[in-house]
């Protein structure tokens, strides 16, 4: 009889699966005949905490005609998302709401690439 281990490290895809499976395969040649063969399988469930957040930041007012702050001046926002969960967020889609709630009309929508995990 003998024993031994194996240390396997978890990788986002086994996250994105739910589960991780592993396989093992033990051969013995006997003095006489042919080989001898046994398996055993093995899958581990993973849990599975999809989670993600968004910072927004709002730039220094542009005067766009000089004449100090008024209409027509632009403000620039910039979105910060981070995938804070464990399995991978693919699309990911943004939308701002412009500052007038309850009018699409002038929502801004922004996809981002996949946001793998950390």
């Amino acid at each position: 009889m003998g024993t031994g281990n194996y240390l396997y490290t978890l990788t986002p895809a086994d996250f994105d699966a739910g589960f991780h499976t592993n396989i093992a395969l033990a051969t013995g040649k006997p003095p006489i005949g042919d080989p001898v063969t046994d398996d055993n399988t093995q899958t581990v469930n993973l849990t599975q905490n999809p989670a993600i957040e968004v910072i927004k930041t709002a730039g220094a007012i542009t005067d766009v005609d000089n004449n100090g702050q008024d209409a027509g001046d632009t403000v620039n926002y910039t979105y910060t998302v981070t995938n804070t969960g464990n399995v991978t967020l693919n699309p990911v889609t943004l939308v701002d709401d412009n500052g007038t709630p309850l009018n699409t009309a002038d929502d801004v929508t922004i996809t981002l690439v996949a946001s793998p995990t950390k």
